[in-house]
């Protein structure tokens, strides 16, 4: 099975606590240095590569619900 998570963050419910970021085994989230309107550097994913798995440990760190996760499992092909 080939698993791909795909992280979305609220940017009007991130208060930048970086739990998420510290918490990423895959180190795949960062602060943004984007200043959104709540006056806040929301929390952003960066995934080039396709590394996360969907574990959810930054959606369960996360204090303020802002961060929701997709999974995607597909069997992987026989070479």
């Amino acid at each position: 099975m080939v698993t791909r998570g795909f992280v979305t963050i609220d940017k009007d419910r991130c208060k930048s606590c970086g739990l998420c970021v510290e918490h990423c085994p895959k180190k795949l989230l960062r602060i943004s240095n984007e200043l959104y309107h709540t006056g806040f550097h929301p929390a952003e994913w960066v995934d080039p590569k396709g590394e996360c798995t969907g574990c959810g440990i930054c959606y369960t760190h996360c204090p303020d619900a802002a961060i929701t996760i997709r999974v995607y499992r597909k069997k992987r092909e026989k070479t």
